[in-house]
């Protein structure tokens, strides 16, 4: 009996099947696995560097994975109309997962790490983030104190 491989059209990986029979078996039980029929599936919430995500596959902006930043959703919804590739979401509080309407600006790329240059600024002078330097006066990094 020939083994063959074939790619799990989910995972992407190569599987090693002894059978068409297994190979179209195993296609099935992964295609009944995604999405609500995954044991796993959490109503599409999910959270990704700390920002609470949505999955919406058929959204323009959408990663690769289907997901969709709840921010840029809610400033959509919002102004009533598609955001731009180059705007930028910025949360006024710092609070990624606080997604009201109050606490969402709309930036330029430029202008939005302006306002992360000016806050890193302050907790600097505040004492707040540890600022260390090597022995030639580089910097190295830095932590919360």
């Amino acid at each position: 009996m020939a083994i063959t491989t074939f790619i799990n059209p989910i995972t992407h990986n190569n599987i090693m099947v002894k059978s068409e029979k297994q190979r179209l078996h195993l296609a099935r039980l992964n295609a009944n696995q995604k999405g609500e029929n995954n044991s796993s599936w959490k109503g599409g919430l999910s959270i990704h560097n700390g920002y609470r995500i949505i999955h919406k596959p058929k959204h323009r902006l959408a990663y690769k994975n289907g997901y969709v930043p709840e921010h840029r959703l809610i400033m959509e919804k919002h102004i009533n109309r598609p955001l731009k590739k180059e705007e930028v979401i910025h949360h006024i509080n710092g609070d990624r997962l606080d997604n009201r309407i109050e606490n969402l600006i709309i930036l330029t790329q430029g202008k939005h790490i302006k306002e992360h240059t000016k806050n890193y600024i302050k907790k600097m002078k505040s004492g707040e983030i540890e600022i260390i330097r090597d022995k030639k006066g580089r910097f190295e990094r830095g932590g919360r104190t």
